[in-house]
């Protein structure tokens, strides 16, 4: 974790722990007190994470054709 001007920034490590426990069904209060960040620090980077996965994925729609 590193702190710049007062914002929190998670490694993407850290953001990987959050996104499983919270697949896993853990609450978002459960997570923040297991891994020790405020509750607003896992509902945003739950939020992140959520976003990106709408995104068109940029080898998906790359042209190549695939082997099966």
């Amino acid at each position: 974790m590193s702190k710049i001007e007062g914002t929190i920034r998670l490694s993407d490590f850290e953001k990987g722990v959050v996104v499983g426990m919270r697949e896993c069904g853990k609450s978002f209060h459960d997570i923040a007190e297991e891994v020790g960040y405020e509750e607003s620090v896992i509902r945003q980077c739950w939020s992140q994470w959520n976003e990106e996965q709408k995104k068109p994925s940029k080898e998906k729609n790359s042209g190549k054709k695939q082997i099966k």
